[in-house]
C-alpha cells in the first residue's frame, strides 16, 4: 500500500500546480455493470479517439464476472493504436492529471470481505483541500477526500491506466515501464506501433539500449533492413559488450547481402559470450551455409 499523504505538502511534487481539473473529458453515465467500458471511453476519447462505451463494451466487459478485466482494457487501447500505461502510485496519478492526462482506476468500494469493484476516471484534484476530482458511475463530478481515495485504490492494488497517442510520453513515465508499454505492441505484431513507441522513447531516453534494441526488431520485422541495420548498430555503440546487438546487426547485415560484414559482427557476439552464445553460433552457421549457396550458384 502507498503512503496515505495527509498534509498539504507533498515531498517531490515540486512544480505541480495545487490544483487542477479537466473540464473537458467526456462523461459518459455508466449502465449496470458497464463502468469499465464507461471509463476507458473516456480516457480513449481524451486522446483523440472516437469512440463509445458500446463499441468497447463487446471487448472488455465479461458477463459471467459482471465486470471488465484490467487485460481487456490495456487490448482494447493497443488495438485503437494507443498506448496504455500504468499508473501506480499516487505522485504519478497527480503528476498525469496536471499534465492534462485523465487516469481509469481501479476502486475496491467494498468495507468488508466481498470486494465491489469499480472503474471510475481521475480528472483532478485540490491540494490545499486534499481533495480527488473523478468521473464516478452516474455522478459527472464527484469530490473524494484523498485519504478515503487513496484506501479505495490500495484495496485494488493502486491499479491505473492512461491513455496516450503513439508519439506522445506521460508526464510521470520512467524509462523502463515506458518500454514495457511499447515492447507490449512487439508481443501483438503491430510492428509499426512499436517503432513509433521506441522512437517516441528516444526523445526522451536518446541512449536507451533497449530502445534501439527494440526499434531494431520492428524495423527488422517490416523489412525495413537500413533502418534496422542503422538502429542495431547504434545498439553497439551504447553496449560493446552486449552480444544480442552484434548479433541482431550480423542477421540484418546477412539479409542485405553483406556475408563479410555479417560475419564479422556475429563473431564479435561469439566473442562476448553470454547467455545466447548458442544462438550466436546457429547464426553464424547460418550465414555460412547461405554463403556456400551464393558461391555454388542455383542448382539445374
Amino acid at each position: 500500500m502507498g503512503a496515505i499523504y495527509r498534509s498539504g505538502t507533498i515531498p517531490g511534487w515540486e512544480g505541480v500546480p495545487p490544483r487542477t481539473e479537466l473540464v473537458s473529458v467526456p462523461f459518459h453515465p455508466q449502465k449496470q455493470y458497464q463502468c469499465g467500458p464507461a471509463a476507458l471511453a473516456s480516457a480513449l476519447e481524451s486522446s483523440g479517439c472516437e469512440v463509445s462505451p458500446e463499441e468497447i463494451s463487446s471487448e472488455v466487459y465479461t458477463p459471467n464476472l459482471e465486470g471488465s478485466l484490467q487485460s481487456l482494457l490495456l487490448s482494447a487501447v493497443r488495438s485503437r493504436n494507443r498506448l496504455p500505461y500504468l499508473i501506480d502510485t499516487f505522485e504519478a496519478l497527480i503528476r498525469e492529471t496536471a499534465a492534462g492526462h485523465p487516469v481509469v482506476v481501479l476502486q475496491n468500494l467494498s468495507l468488508g470481505f466481498y470486494p465491489i469493484w469499480h472503474y471510475a476516471v481521475v480528472i483532478g484534484y485540490d491540494r490545499d483541500r486534499r481533495l480527488i476530482i473523478l468521473r464516478s458511475g452516474e455522478v459527472p463530478r464527484m469530490e473524494k477526500g484523498w485519504g478515503i481515495f487513496q484506501k479505495t485504490w490500495a484495496r485494488a492494488e493502486n491499479w491505473g491506466l492512461a491513455v496516450f497517442p503513439l508519439d506522445e510520453l506521460p508526464a510521470s513515465a520512467d524509462e523502463a515501464s515506458y518500454l514495457e508499454a511499447a515492447t507490449a505492441f512487439e508481443d501483438i505484431g503491430k510492428w509499426s506501433n512499436a517503432a513509433v513507441a521506441y522512437r517516441t522513447a528516444l526523445t526522451r531516453w536518446p541512449s536507451s539500449f533497449r530502445a534501439y534494441m527494440g526499434l531494431g526488431n520492428s524495423f527488422y520485422m517490416m523489412d525495413e533492413l537500413e533502418q534496422a541495420n542503422t538502429a542495431f548498430r547504434k545498439a553497439t555503440v551504447l553496449c560493446p559488450a552486449c552480444g544480442d546487438a552484434f548479433n541482431n546487426l550480423a542477421q540484418v547485415q546477412a539479409d542485405q547481402g553483406q556475408p563479410g560484414k555479417a560475419t564479422e559482427s556475429v563473431l564479435e557476439a561469439i566473442r562476448l559470450g553470454g547467455p545466447n552464445r548458442s544462438i550466436y553460433l546457429e547464426t553464424l552457421e547460418e550465414i555460412r551455409r547461405r554463403e556456400k549457396i551464393e558461391q555454388r550458384g542455383p542448382d539445374y
